[in-house]
C-alpha cells in the first residue's frame, strides 16, 4: 500500500511540476536589409529593414555592412533590453543566428 502511495505521489508531483514550467518562447526568422551594423565584443547589433518594419537584432560577431541582405534564424525576442556596450535600451530586439547562406554573402560583400 505504501509503495502504491509513493508511486502516485511521485506521478502527481511530476505532473504538477510540468504544469508550472512555461513553454519556451517562440522563435522567429528575420530577413531584411542592413541599415546599420555595430560590433561589440562578441555580438554584432544589426538595424534591419524587413518587409514589415525596422527592427534591431543581435548575432554572434560577423562581418556585416550597410546594404547587406541578411537572414537571422532561431531569433528570440527580448523587450526593454539594456545593452551596456552600446549604452542603449532596445524596446524590442531579436537575438539569433546569422543564417549560414548569408554569412558568406555578408563576408564577401564590399564595404559600403
Amino acid at each position: 500500500m505504501n509503495a502504491l502511495f509513493s508511486v502516485c505521489l511521485i506521478f502527481f508531483s511530476a505532473s504538477a511540476l510540468a504544469d508550472e514550467i512555461p513553454p519556451p518562447p517562440p522563435l522567429f526568422t528575420l530577413k531584411g536589409e542592413v541599415i546599420e551594423a555595430k560590433d561589440v565584443s562578441i555580438y554584432t547589433y544589426v538595424h534591419l529593414k524587413t518587409a514589415k518594419e525596422e527592427t534591431w537584432a543581435a548575432v554572434s560577431r560577423a562581418k556585416i555592412a550597410r546594404g547587406d541582405r541578411v537572414e537571422i534564424e532561431k531569433a528570440m525576442v527580448l523587450h526593454d533590453f539594456k545593452s551596456p556596450s552600446l549604452k542603449k535600451t532596445f524596446k524590442t530586439i531579436y537575438f539569433g543566428n546569422l543564417a549560414s547562406d548569408t554569412k558568406a554573402a555578408a563576408a564577401d560583400s564590399p564595404a559600403k
